[in-house]
């Protein structure tokens, strides 16, 4: 029964017709497949950037609410008695990395806090 099988396959893909069509499938898939990944690419690039231009814009709106805050002589109390530091999940560290002020809604930098935040 397979040899037939075989014996029928092997015959048909030596007419020219059937080879064209063979081709003319491999390319098409092959250029719709390039296409959509090309696409998927483009897509994933805008959307990323669109999404980093939000954030950069809210974290400037938010920095500039907190700059009288931020410019304080001491900045811990101030924030931690501003409503809107609170709420927000906010930290604010020096240069060197120490941290300054830490809200309560900002998560923990471990494992937990990762599961958390995702």
């Amino acid at each position: 029964m397979f040899s037939a099988i075989r014996t029928r396959l092997t015959l048909s893909l030596k007419s020219l017709r059937v080879r064209l069509t063979f081709w003319y499938l491999l390319t098409l898939g092959a250029t719709l497949a390039v296409f959509a990944t090309f696409l998927l690419v483009v897509r994933a690039r805008t959307l990323r950037d669109a999404f980093d231009a939000d954030l950069e814009v809210r974290a400037h709106r938010f920095a500039s609410d907190l700059r009288p805050d931020l410019f304080s002589l001491d900045v811990r109390e101030t924030l931690a008695s501003d409503p809107r530091a609170m709420a927000a999940p906010l930290r604010v560290g020096t240069a060197a990395g120490l941290t300054i002020f830490r809200a309560p809604s900002f998560p923990e930098l471990n494992w937990t806090g990762e599961r958390e935040a995702a």
